[in-house]
């Protein structure tokens, strides 16, 4: 999602503080949404999305490397169970 956000911002030749702006969300909130470290709630996510002209489930997708799905059990990855290695977005469809 990071790489993806900040590409289609650039893509746009739009600035953060233009999206930050233009979505009523803070230019430094925004920032830490662009650079993964902060996830946006999902009316936050629509704002910006609607500003960037892409679908706001961006914001959600699974972005673990299939080594940490497989082997480092990553805190950041969504497991239904960590025996069976099942990514929660698979349990949920």
């Amino acid at each position: 999602m990071v790489d993806t956000v900040r590409s289609i911002r650039k893509q746009k030749g739009y600035t953060q503080e233009f999206v930050a702006k233009e979505s009523g969300i803070a230019r430094s909130f925004y920032t830490h949404i662009e650079s993964g470290a902060k996830k946006p709630s999902v009316g936050v996510a629509k704002k910006i999305a609607k500003t960037l002209s892409v679908p706001w489930t961006i914001f959600f997708e699974d972005e673990c490397s299939f080594k940490e799905q497989t082997e480092d059990h990553s805190p950041d990855c969504n497991y239904f169970s960590t025996d069976f290695k099942i990514p929660l977005k698979d349990v949920m469809e």
